[in-house]
């Protein structure tokens, strides 16, 4: 695990297990939500209105908001083959100038997915549900900046407990 000690790390695990909890969830309820429009459009032939509209809204969340369990656990595509070879004193120089980056890099993307999500809430958009109804669009935009926003959080927590934590 990547946060062993201190407040950074207890606030780190419990953020990312907190957004692995939701992210499950929500891939559970949309597993569900197949299953029963599968049942409803083949066994009584009566689809289920709109269903796909909001099972896509819901994949943002599920996507997103497991970045932050995969950092803080190391279960993210990582390539270590060089910087395992290296020092200690040199690899954790390597991994604060790579968290940088990566906090810089989140940071201008999160920016923009904030941007995003709030120009969709301005103008109220909306998408058809194929039925009588619209679906708010931005419900499922919001997914990206929140996500990110966590994942950027715990990246500053892990920055700070390796700034804390010389050596």
């Amino acid at each position: 695990m990547l946060f062993a000690e201190g407040e950074a790390g207890r606030w780190s695990r419990t953020l990312s297990l907190f957004t692995f909890f939701i992210s499950g969830v929500l891939l559970l309820t949309i597993s569900l939500m197949v299953t029963v429009d599968v049942i409803m459009r083949y066994v009584f032939l009566s689809p289920i209105s709109g269903i796909l509209e909001i099972e896509r809204m819901m994949m943002p969340y599920v996507c997103f908001c497991a970045f932050a369990y995969a950092f803080v656990h190391k279960v993210h595509v990582r390539v270590s083959l060089i910087t395992d070879r290296l020092p200690p004193r040199v690899r954790r120089v390597n991994e604060i100038i790579a968290d940088l980056i990566a906090i810089a890099g989140c940071g201008i993307i999160t920016y923009g997915a904030w941007i995003y999500f709030l120009e969709s809430l301005g103008i109220k958009e909306v998408m058809a549900s194929g039925g009588d109804f619209w679906i708010p669009l931005w419900l499922g935009k919001m997914g990206f900046p929140i996500g990110l926003t966590l994942f950027s959080f715990v990246l500053v927590l892990k920055l700070a407990r390796m700034a804390k934590n010389k050596g």
